[in-house]
Order: structure tokens, then C-alpha cells, then sequence
């Protein structure tokens, strides 16, 4: 009997290990296919992920951390990757990215979690770690030293200002800091003055390509309009000379019955001219006579 239930309690175990080896694996290979997204902005969603994330590989899912007392993302989101390589080429195209303004940190959630252990080891670490006992020295009573009477006496005043830099030293190194810190700040008020600064460039630029579009456009209209006022002109101008022909047509013959009769008085002039011319040589005839009746008588 013992020996027939044996070999069965060791199929269990072989299976149980089977079992426990195939689900560590699986654990390993999900681990490597799921990323985290670090360092994201509010504005970014799930759908933005998915776009981004999609170039590299098929996205299975992308969900972003919310707290929930707020209703906002904390900052930092979670994809997986269908494939080993496709989460590879997304930590190495994107790592170090900016997605909306910010650098974004991509790595595998496992070695996230892992450096997550680390810190919190090394500060329990810390503050498990004993402060080394204070060994209470007594210390040696000072003794001022011999004064040789050919030396001229010490002058204290150097020792206390040697004593006075000596303290002064870690307060003018903290001043130090304070003011490194203050400049790391100003540089990045600076910097962001500067983004805002080439954002409202940007803007400019934008309004004014857009106005000198409209002005394109107006001087467009202007231009078809002044085309079809000058087509107007034309077509009136033309209106008027079809006008006049008619009326040149209308008035030609009446200007050729003037002209014939212009032509006819020229005809009845030499009759009247020679009339005229006739008058006076009647006149002498006559007064000829009148002459030859007087010499007669």
C-alpha cells in the first residue's frame, strides 16, 4: 500500500513544480511586455497612449493611474506590448521622449519595481542603521603656552578670526547652495519664459500668415471685380458704337439728298454770275445811245 501511493504524491509534486515553472514564465514574459510610462502630463489619455505606443508594436492595453480622491492621472501609466521586441522598440525610440512638453521615462514595470525595492531598502536601511555611541572625551585643559621674552606677544585678534571663517565656512557653503538652487530656478523660469515666449511667436506667425491670406484673398475679389467692371465698360463702349452706326446709318441718307442738292446750286450759280455780268454791258449799250442821240441833236 505505501509503495502504490507513493509515486502518486511525487506525480503531485512534479506537477505542482511543472505548474509553478510554467506560471513563473509566463510572469517573466508578461513582465517584459508591459511597460510604464513615467513623467506624463494630465492632458494625455489612454487613446493618446495608443497612438503613440501603436507605432512600435499592437498595443493589448494602456491604462493610466488616477487618484481617485481627485479624479486626475497621477502622472504615470502602464502598456503592454503583444510581443517581447515590440516593447524593446518602444523603450528605445521613446525613452527620453517629450509627449506634450515633458521628457517621458519608458521602462519594463519589472525593472521599475526592482529599483522601486532598492530605495526602499536602502532607506530602511538607513534608518534601521545604529548612530555610532558619543565617547564623551574630557578635554585637556589648555594651557597657554610660554612667552619667550624675545618673541613679541600673540596676537588673538588672528586666532578669532581664524575661529570666526572656521564658522563662518559652512554657512557661507549653505548660502552657496541656496544661491546654485536659486539660479537652477531662475533658469528654469528663464526657460520657460522662453517656451511661452516662441509659443506666442508661434502665434503671431499663425495670425499673420492668416491675415495675409485674407489679404491675398481681398485683393483677389478686388481684382475680379475691377476684371468685371472694365468687361462693363467695354460692353457699353460697344453698346455706344453699335448706337452711333445706326445712327450714322439712319442720318446717310438724308446726308446724301443735302449733298446732291449742294450739287445742283453750283449748276444755277454761273446762270445768276452771268445775268449779273450781262447787266452792265446793257448799261453801257445804253448809255452809248444816250450819248450818240445827244451828239445828234
Amino acid at each position: 500500500r505505501c509503495s502504490s501511493a507513493m509515486p502518486a504524491t511525487r506525480d503531485r509534486r512534479g506537477r505542482s513544480r511543472s505548474s509553478s515553472a510554467g506560471g513563473d514564465q509566463k510572469r517573466s514574459k508578461s513582465d517584459k511586455t508591459i511597460l510604464s510610462v513615467a513623467n506624463l502630463t494630465r492632458n494625455v489619455n489612454e487613446d493618446h497612449l495608443r497612438e503613440i505606443f501603436g507605432n512600435f508594436g499592437k498595443v493589448k492595453e494602456a491604462t493610466l493611474a488616477i487618484d481617485k480622491a481627485v479624479g486626475l492621472p497621477k502622472g504615470y501609466a502602464h502598456v503592454e506590448f503583444s510581443t517581447e521586441r515590440e516593447a524593446e522598440a518602444a523603450i528605445e525610440h521613446l525613452h527620453g521622449g517629450q509627449v506634450d512638453g515633458h521628457t517621458i521615462k519608458v521602462e519594463l514595470q519589472s525593472d521599475r519595481k526592482k529599483a522601486a525595492e532598492k530605495e526602499a531598502a536602502a532607506r530602511q536601511a538607513a534608518v534601521r542603521k545604529p548612530k555610532p555611541p558619543r565617547i564623551n572625551r574630557a578635554a585637556p585643559a589648555r594651557t597657554a603656552p610660554p612667552v619667550k621674552r624675545n618673541e613679541p606677544p600673540r596676537d588673538r585678534s588672528r586666532d578669532r578670526r581664524a575661529t570666526t571663517r572656521k564658522e563662518e565656512a559652512p554657512k557661507d557653503r549653505a548660502r552657496e547652495r541656496d544661491r546654485e538652487r536659486a539660479g537652477d530656478r531662475d533658469r528654469k523660469d528663464r526657460d520657460k519664459d522662453r517656451e511661452k515666449q516662441a509659443d506666442r511667436d508661434k502665434d503671431r506667425k499663425e495670425r499673420d500668415r492668416r491675415e495675409d491670406r485674407e489679404k491675398d484673398r481681398a485683393r483677389e475679389k478686388d481684382r475680379e471685380g475691377e476684371k468685371d467692371r472694365e468687361n462693363e465698360r467695354t460692353k457699353e463702349k460697344d453698346e455706344d458704337k453699335k448706337k452711333r452706326a445706326r445712327e450714322d446709318e439712319k442720318k446717310a441718307p438724308k446726308e446724301k439728298d443735302t449733298k446732291e442738292k449742294e450739287k445742283e446750286k453750283p449748276k444755277e450759280k454761273p446762270k445768276e454770275k452771268e445775268k449779273e455780268k450781262e447787266k452792265p454791258a446793257e448799261k453801257e449799250k445804253t448809255k452809248k445811245k444816250e450819248e450818240l442821240v445827244k451828239k445828234m441833236e
